[in-house]
C-alpha cells in the first residue's frame, strides 16, 4: 500500500465517524446526543520506519500530534516532518 493510500483511508474513516449519528449510544449514556472524534496517525513502512516497533511508534506519535492540534484530524509523518 502506498503512503498516500493510507492517508486517504484515514481521511475516509474520519469523515465516516464525523457524519455518523451515534444517537443510540447517547441514549445509553442518558444524553440527547453524543459527539465522537478520532485522531489518526499514519506512518509508512519502510519510508518512515526501519521495523515494526518503529512504525508503530511513528504512527502513535502522529496520533498524539493530531490530538494536540485539536482532535478530529489525520496526521501523516511525511507531512509533519516536511513542515
Amino acid at each position: 500500500i502506498k503512503a498516500e493510500d493510507a492517508l486517504h483511508v484515514g481521511q475516509r474513516i474520519l469523515r465516516a465517524i464525523h457524519s455518523h449519528s451515534f444517537g443510540h449510544l447517547a441514549q445509553h449514556s442518558g444524553k440527547d446526543s453524543l459527539h465522537l472524534t478520532v485522531s489518526i496517525g499514519v506512518a509508512h513502512f519502510p519510508t518512515d520506519a526501519k521495523d515494526m516497533d518503529d512504525i508503530l511508534h511513528q504512527a502513535d506519535k502522529m496520533m498524539y500530534e493530531a490530538k494536540k492540534q485539536g482532535k478530529g484530524q489525520v496526521f501523516y509523518t511525511s507531512e509533519v516532518l516536511a513542515a
